[in-house]
């Protein structure tokens, strides 16, 4: 009898060290495979910053946005400015010199030699940038950083470029509806699509503190900007705006 009872003891400890080690195998397979899935998803991340840079630079975003904002400023203002013109009034303001009218027309596709719309193609960047961070809010104002160090402080200048060019521009009167006319190219070229507005915002919140040490001269720009920019879209709201004629048409026709 006691031997019985020896031999069942013996088999019960062998089967439960058995079934020990196959969970122990089994939760350390578990652990490398979450380890391989985390660095392929950390390596794609990665990947995908360095395309929007690769993106960014290649398309001159920085230089071709602040050229706009320079060409749409009224003489003698601060970059931060936001009063607003029509288009016909920016384009007489250019006083015919052909590279400033250049720059103006590839902003917006004003003629038809046009063959590409920076503040749009700016505004789709943004989107793609809002998609390669988390969905998560929390999660996205901390990739945020990451994009200050990829970028440095160009990305955020880049979006409030394009961002104030937009607010200063006002339909030719014969173009929109006159209460749809002061909301009319905020609209078109995203400041009120709330994914915009929040990578700016977590941007901006990011990149003011101190740890980036920006130039007091280049801080309050980029503050200012993204003040009066606030300022104006807090008074406007967006409208469904439809144009008579498209503004290209428009442009050509006024500018043979």
């Amino acid at each position: 009898m006691g031997l019985t009872s020896m031999l069942t003891f013996s088999s019960f400890l062998y089967r439960w060290h058995l079934s020990d080690w196959r969970l122990i195998a089994a939760f350390a397979a578990l652990i490398i495979s979450f380890g391989s899935l985390w660095s392929s998803h950390l390596f794609q991340r990665r990947a995908a910053l360095a395309r929007l840079l690769e993106r960014f630079e290649d398309g001159h975003f920085h230089v071709r946005l602040w050229r706009v904002e320079q060409v749409t400023r009224l003489e003698g203002k601060e970059p931060f400015d936001v009063t607003r013109r029509t288009i016909r009034e920016i384009q007489a303001s250019l006083g015919g010199k052909q590279d400033l009218l250049d720059t103006f027309s590839n902003a917006l596709a004003t003629n038809w030699k046009a063959e590409r719309v920076d503040l749009q193609e700016l505004y789709f960047f943004a989107l793609q940038v809002r998609t390669w961070m988390p969905s998560t809010a929390w999660f996205a104002k901390r990739s945020a950083r990451k994009l200050n160090r990829a970028f440095g402080y160009q990305l955020l200048s880049t979006f409030l470029d394009q961002r104030i060019t937009a607010c200063r521009l006002l339909p030719n009167p014969d173009h929109i509806a006159p209460d749809a006319a002061p909301s009319y190219y905020p609209t078109h070229y995203g400041l009120f699509d709330r994914a915009y507005s929040d990578v700016v915002d977590w941007l901006a919140d990011d990149l003011f503190k101190d740890q980036y040490g920006l130039p007091g001269r280049i801080r309050q720009v980029l503050t200012m900007k993204r003040t009066n920019i606030d300022t104006l879209l807090n008074d406007l709201s967006p409208q469904p705006a439809s144009a008579t004629e498209p503004p290209s048409a428009l442009d050509e026709r006024n500018n043979p």
